[in-house]
């Protein structure tokens, strides 16, 4: 088997594909779809998210410091998390968050009070698309939807 080397990309996948909630300094709510996050750390939990510097979401981040509130009564599993640090990256800052508190739908845990991924739906981020588990579900941006023809 050939490998070719390509130019460096952000080519890692699946990402999965999170709803983060901030609010401004009137506690009105801002919801922002985020794929570049992960988990930073086991003791104390901390996972990271990343937001580009021009989008309002990242301001609200930086005066705030939380990505927790409001929760999404439609999203099963909702994180709060608590901002312990921030790196800027060049086009994105990085919020490293403390999880503070985990809400979780009782009708997707298993009857050990586990969480079932299959009732859960989740969906993740792969290079131009978003999928499910076993089939692409939308296209990132109107740009890419066009030059796919969708």
């Amino acid at each position: 088997m050939t490998k070719r080397t390509l130019k460096p990309h952000t080519r890692l996948f699946p990402l999965p594909v999170v709803l983060t909630t901030c609010v401004d300094k009137d506690g009105n709510p801002n919801i922002i779809t985020l794929a570049w996050v992960g988990i930073v750390c086991s003791e104390p939990p901390q996972i990271s998210i990343s937001v580009r510097h021009q989008r309002y979401s990242c301001e609200l981040i930086m005066e705030s410091r939380e990505f927790r509130p409001p929760l999404i009564k439609e999203c099963p599993y909702n994180i709060e998390c608590k901002v312990v640090r921030e790196l800027d990256l060049g086009s994105h800052v990085m919020f490293i968050g403390e999880v503070v508190a985990m809400h979780v739908d009782e009708e997707i845990l298993d009857e050990n009070g586990a969480i079932d991924y299959r009732k859960a739906k989740p969906f993740s981020y792969c290079a131009t698309g978003y999928w499910t588990l076993d089939r692409e579900i939308g296209c990132y941006g109107y740009t890419l939807k066009e030059k796919r023809g969708r």
